[in-house]
């Protein structure tokens, strides 16, 4: 498994495939693993990067910092831009990795997006987006986990309940790191740089979203000038892998038409 170093942090990636790159940001828990059918369908005409994102730890926890995680990535693999997905808080990260750094970007893709969170509550984002157990940070969380914790870096699909791989397969975060992300959702708001985006966007959403994702995908496409809005009916949250097939049929054809290699 790859990792890329980060001044003695290591965060490991999945990197599969060959032409243009497109870059996969997990949610709230999730981990590169939730888009094992981005990479195994989307490989044969893409190189496609699945990463985790950094821990919570003394250097603090900010959107800036997780976008330098990627430009640092994109340098380690020589790689002069990318078409970024963001899934959630992987939404937010990516336009702002879009705003900080608009050269290395060559495209948007938002699934579950919203530009803020700031009018959602604690409550609601750990009840719609939580799914599976967050990590302990104590000794005994350690143990616990080394004892019987399921490793997350082997990618597997084959689980007979979507969401219980989901579940067993998140990014396991302790709960200063939940509480770091949850904090950093709800104190952003992008809504007013928007409109300095200048790279295509899809923006796509299950119809059983929560309301206020499919308010804030609305705002995404109403403000961001070159922009698609994709709403995929009887899919939620996890529409990028419950309904698979159709995500990457969407995500191919915007890639396909929308995006030039650098």
């Amino acid at each position: 498994m790859p990792t890329l170093n980060l001044n003695g942090l290591r965060l490991d990636y999945v990197d599969s495939g060959h032409g243009l790159v497109i870059i996969f940001l997990p949610g709230l828990c999730g981990s590169k693993a939730w888009f094992c059918y981005q990479i195994a369908g989307l490989s044969d005409n893409f190189r496609v990067i699945a990463m985790n994102f950094r821990p919570f730890g003394k250097w603090g926890y900010s959107l800036e910092l997780l976008t330098q995680d990627i430009n640092q990535l994109l340098t380690q693999l020589r790689t002069p831009a990318a078409a970024v997905c963001g899934h959630g808080l992987g939404a937010l990260v990516a336009i702002q990795f879009a705003l900080s750094y608009p050269q290395r970007c060559l495209g948007l893709i938002l699934s579950s997006a919203s530009p803020s969170f700031c009018h959602v509550t604690d409550e609601q984002i750990r009840s719609d987006m939580i799914i599976g157990q967050p990590g302990r940070s104590d000794l005994w969380g350690r143990i616990l986990n080394l004892l019987f914790g399921k490793s997350k870096s082997r990618i597997d699909c084959s689980s007979t309940d979507p969401l219980e791989f989901l579940a067993l397969n998140n990014g396991a975060p302790d709960i200063a790191t939940l509480d770091a992300r949850i904090k950093l959702m709800r104190e952003t708001d992008l809504t007013p740089k928007l409109d300095r985006l200048r790279m295509p966007a899809l923006i796509v959403a299950g119809a059983k979203e929560p309301d206020y994702i499919l308010t804030g995908c609305e705002t995404l496409y109403e403000q961001i000038p070159d922009s698609t809005l994709e709403i995929i009916e009887d899919a939620n949250h996890y529409h990028f892998y419950l309904r698979h097939d159709q995500f990457n049929t969407i995500v191919t054809e915007f890639l396909l038409t929308r995006i030039s290699p650098p």
